[in-house]
């Protein structure tokens, strides 16, 4: 719940700030976030509620296909960037988890062990090394 709430107001923030300077990057990097915002508040909703995942899957299904373009646009425009290679990357990395959890929760197949462990390995690599490697300065957005 803190981390979907947090990225909820980061994006809600961005909106402001991109529609006050007419900054079309600002709203186009807020409606990524909210991609993983919502997936953290549907997932906090759905465990209070102790409802099922059917609902979330087919919104991971709209995830997926959404991660698709934006690893396309990220690639278009990484101007020589590591980083941003590695982001572009990341979404499709992204799209195929996301489609692991239609998968599993909508059509009911039997690869929960399957998406735990692309989850665990995709959460090391597209999250925690690439921030590590921004905090310690060996990749950056410029």
């Amino acid at each position: 719940m803190f981390t979907g709430g947090i990225l909820f107001i980061i994006s809600c923030t961005l909106i402001v700030q991109g529609n006050a300077s007419a900054d079309l990057a600002s709203g186009r990097g807020a409606a990524f976030i909210l991609l993983f915002g919502f997936t953290y508040l549907w997932v906090t909703i759905n465990q209070f509620l102790n409802a099922g995942g059917r609902a979330f899957g087919w919104f991971c299904l709209f995830v997926a296909i959404t991660a698709i373009p934006a690893g396309i646009y990220t690639l278009n425009h990484t101007n020589g960037s590591a980083a941003t290679s590695w982001l572009a990357i990341d979404w499709f990395a992204w799209a195929v988890l996301w489609f692991l959890f239609f998968v599993l929760l909508t059509l009911g197949r039997p690869i929960a062990r399957l998406t735990g462990a692309v989850a665990i390995i995709e959460g090391i690599a597209t999250s925690w090394a690439l921030g590590f490697a921004v905090l310690i300065g060996q990749l950056t957005f410029a």
